[in-house]
């Protein structure tokens, strides 16, 4: 069954090559026919011969076929010529050659099967070799396979340990950097702090005599104050004293002022009374002034319109100006025209 398989395979193939080197469709079938019965020792037909062409109507491998039966006949007859030769021998002698050609043919057909026979037990045996080659090569990859996963396993393992490694590396470089940044930053401190030690101290005395001179300062300028105070004290006593006389001129001065005051104010009523006829007055002089404005304002406009009109009228007089030139420039011209021609027309001097 296999063996049938695998010639259907060959016999495909060798069509499928036949076809790029017989285009027509009656050479493809003719040669389709003849790898069939000389090649394979199948006997052609029609839909056998469709089924694996598939080309062309299914006349074609009809006729493809008839073609190669006749042709097949013609050639496998054998013709003997000879000018003295009867008709009837030359049949005779023609068909006993053509049987034992057909005998040659059969017995060629026989060798054939027998090769083709020990050919199939050959490789009958070689497919079993084969087969048991293919399953020790299966037995083979399993185990290679599970070699391989074994060892994918183990590389995998290996180069978990490897990152495992280097992350563990890379901490304790970065911890080693850390612990380094961090010496170089107490280094950095106690050198800050010693400074700073130095410079507080050096502040600190600073400080100390600056608050000494204070101290000082403070004593001097308290002492100062001391006697500014009493010199305030008997100036204040100075000044109320003179605060009290003031205080009794001023009470005299105030009844004055207020006598004054009284007397203005009733001024003031009657200024008041006199601005009130005078506000009246000038109310009505507000009233002939916006009036006279009004007809300033309207003369105005009429200034202007007679302004716009007279400029209106200056341009005007201008173009009759430069027309009246015009023309008498063009009636100067026609009198110096005229003359001309009566001077052409006067009789020559005798």
């Amino acid at each position: 069954m296999e063996a049938e398989a695998r010639g259907e395979q060959d016999l495909r193939m060798q069509i499928d090559q036949l076809r790029s080197q017989f285009p027509n469709t009656q050479d493809l079938y003719r040669e389709v026919c003849t790898l069939l019965f000389f090649r394979h020792g199948q006997t052609p037909t029609a839909n056998r011969l469709y089924q694996l062409v598939r080309k062309g109507s299914m006349t074609a491998p009809a006729e493809a076929l008839a073609k190669f039966w006749s042709d097949l006949r013609e050639k496998s007859r054998v013709r003997i010529e000879h000018p003295d030769l009867p008709l009837e021998l030359a049949d005779s002698a023609g068909a006993a050659i053509a049987a034992l050609w057909v005998r040659a043919q059969e017995l060629a057909q026989a060798s054939l099967a027998a090769h083709a026979e020990q050919a199939s037990a050959e490789v009958r045996a070689a497919r079993d070799a084969a087969a048991e080659a293919q399953a020790d090569l299966a037995a083979g990859r399993l185990e290679t396979q599970s070699v391989r996963q074994d060892l994918t396993q183990a590389l995998r393992e290996r180069d978990a340990a490897r990152d495992e490694n280097a992350r563990e590396r890379q901490r304790r470089e970065s911890l080693e950097l850390e612990l380094r940044a961090a010496v170089g930053e107490q280094v950095r401190l106690r050198e800050f702090l010693d400074s700073a030690r130095i410079e507080m101290a050096a502040e600190l005395e600073k400080v100390r005599g600056a608050a000494a001179l204070a101290e000082t300062r403070f004593r001097a300028a308290e002492e100062r104050a001391l006697l500014e105070i009493d010199r305030e004290r008997s100036i204040s006593s100075k000044w109320q004293k003179e605060l009290d006389k003031t205080r009794l001129s001023l009470g005299s001065e105030i009844e004055s002022r207020n006598r004054q005051l009284t007397e203005c104010q009733v001024q003031l009523a009657a200024s008041a009374q006199k601005a009130g006829v005078l506000e009246g007055n000038v109310q009505t002089l507000r009233q002939g002034h916006a009036a006279l404005e009004a007809k300033i304002e309207a003369m105005q406009q009429r200034w202007d319109m007679l302004t716009v009109e007279l400029g209106l009228a200056r341009q005007e007089a201008e173009g009759w100006k430069a027309r009246t030139e015009e023309s008498e420039r063009q009636f100067m011209a026609l009198q110096k025209e005229m003359a001309a021609r009566k001077r052409k027309k006067a009789p020559p001097p005798a």
